[in-house]
């Protein structure tokens, strides 16, 4: 292939023909641009490792294969793959996954479309999003192919599909092979430091890419133990998740960037966050997947958020609002919602710092809004 390469892909392979062989398949048929399919291949068995040896590359993609004595597990996989990308883009790659047409030009376009992104992922079900019943995976790819250059906000790129720019990959260090082990969190751990250079972590809209999910590690002895373990790691590391919050703006004139940054911020962390909001706001352009915006009237959105607070099934863990007396109506009935009450004067001024590295975050150009 003489073109050169506009991105490397980097595919870890453990055993499991049966996901590898349909997985590499469709790279080689719908991958368009020039790359390179760096497969890094984790001490598998004899018939998988055949199979990689016998790959033959196609008219735009070109095939290598790096064979590892032992399983390193994914962090260092990875970062072997990365060590050897020299196109602009790399996009890490699982195994056990099936990727449409025009999937790379997408994740692409989405990844030039704008200076504050960092990493992106297609739509999946990974991210819990189905096709609808009786419609297959590809015929919803062709369907979402039809919102091109659209994306939304996510906590952290998910490491089954992740793409991002190799030079922003080398200059925080790829993936943190020191902290953990084999396999877990380190995706999360990424996603956290990405934020922390000012970047935002995306999903493209406009391509989907089915996710098997959980077939590498759904019979590992280890499987319990290693997330557990890596859990732990990345709560010592990065702090507490982001909490289930929710924000009711009375308001006409709230420091709204300020709000939604603090908004961005608990989401970021693995928080669910509800905003509601005055109608006189229904333009606000904030596109994140953990938020939800919900406008009402200035009348009706305080009784619209008492109910909320009170019968929703999975309670808030802290409500902030600049109403009074939706304040006063809802400090005695902690026992019911069982979430702590704050004012929302105090939440633009204590959170407008990244609680990660203690810098302001840079907000950046915000993503653009549905036709």
């Amino acid at each position: 292939m003489g073109i050169e390469s506009r991105c490397d892909l980097v595919l870890l392979s453990w055993n499991h023909l049966e996901c590898t062989r349909p997985c590499v398949e469709s790279i080689l048929a719908h991958t368009a641009l020039p790359s390179r399919l760096i497969i890094v291949d984790q001490n598998s068995d004899e018939e998988t490792r055949r199979y990689l040896r016998g790959l033959q590359s196609s008219s735009t993609v070109r095939v290598e294969t790096l064979f590892n004595p032992t399983n390193v597990g994914y962090p260092k996989g990875m970062n072997l793959g990365l060590a050897r990308a020299s196109a602009p883009f790399v996009c890490f790659l699982n195994n056990d996954i099936l990727v449409p047409p025009g999937w790379l030009e997408e994740l692409i376009t989405v990844a030039e479309s704008n200076p504050s992104i960092g990493t992106v992922c297609p739509a999946s079900n990974t991210f819990d999003i189905h096709p609808p019943a009786g419609t297959d995976w590809l015929a919803y790819a062709r369907i979402r192919s039809t919102q091109p250059g659209q994306w939304i906000e996510i906590p952290y790129g998910e490491g089954f599909c992740l793409l991002a720019r190799t030079e922003v990959m080398r200059r925080i260090g790829g993936f943190d092979e020191t902290t953990y082990e084999q396999i877990y969190f380190e995706d999360a751990d990424l996603g956290r430091r990405i934020q922390e250079e000012g970047l935002r972590c995306v999903m493209a809209e406009g391509t989907y890419v089915w996710h098997h999910g959980g077939k590498t590690m759904a019979h590992h002895p280890d499987r319990l133990r290693l997330f557990e373990e890596n859990k732990r790691r990345f709560l010592a590391k990065w702090g507490p998740q982001g909490r289930h919050a929710l924000f009711v703006v009375g308001s006409s004139q709230p420091k709204l960037e300020t709000l939604m940054q603090s908004a961005r911020s608990e989401a970021n962390r693995g928080g669910k966050v509800w905003i509601m909001m005055n109608s006189f706001f229904s333009q606000t352009p904030c596109r994140h997947l953990e938020i939800r915006i919900q406008c009402s009237n200035r009348w009706a959105l305080p009784w619209k958020a008492l109910w909320k607070s009170l019968a929703k099934k999975k309670k808030f863990e802290v409500i902030y609002t600049d109403v009074p007396w939706l304040r006063w109506v809802l400090t005695p009935l902690r026992f019911i919602h069982q979430a702590s009450i704050g004012p929302i004067a105090h939440l633009v001024e204590q959170r407008t710092f990244n609680p990660l590295s203690g810098v302001r975050v840079p907000v950046g150009p915000l993503p653009p809004k549905r036709p």
